[in-house]
């Protein structure tokens, strides 16, 4: 199924957000019991608990960017897609690494549940 405008832009502006650090600005599209799977680790619950993970990971990092590909609706309020994150260790070397994410919606159109998949071990990696 094709992914509406809607959540097309709602991703743009997202991953815009999250590129910029614009904490307020992507923290605002999460419900406020919003939960967020990163890969294999705990579950993450709330908005202030995604925002505390979400600060810590940018803290390990010099920067990241987000290249999204192919994108799906899967259901009404569910869409996946396929992306590039481009980090910048603090060290300054450009890491790339491929995966996957799902995006569950509820109905005010903000985000209830991020589930990540990326295995980022050659981020830091030494």
């Amino acid at each position: 199924m094709q992914v509406t405008e809607q959540y097309q832009a709602w991703l743009r502006d997202y991953y815009r957000a999250i590129d910029a650090v614009e904490t307020d600005t992507f923290m605002a599209m999460f419900t406020e019991d919003a939960r967020m799977v990163f890969a294999n680790a705990d579950p993450i619950e709330g908005r202030d608990g995604i925002r505390e993970a979400l600060t810590g990971l940018r803290a390990s990092v010099g920067g990241w960017r987000h290249i999204l590909h192919g994108t799906w609706q899967l259901e009404d309020d569910l869409i996946a897609f396929e992306c590039e994150v481009v980090y910048t260790r603090l060290d300054g070397k450009e890491v790339t690494v491929r995966g996957g994410c799902f995006f569950a919606f509820a109905a005010d159109g903000r985000c209830r549940e991020q589930r990540i998949h990326v295995d980022t071990t050659p981020v830091f990696a030494a």
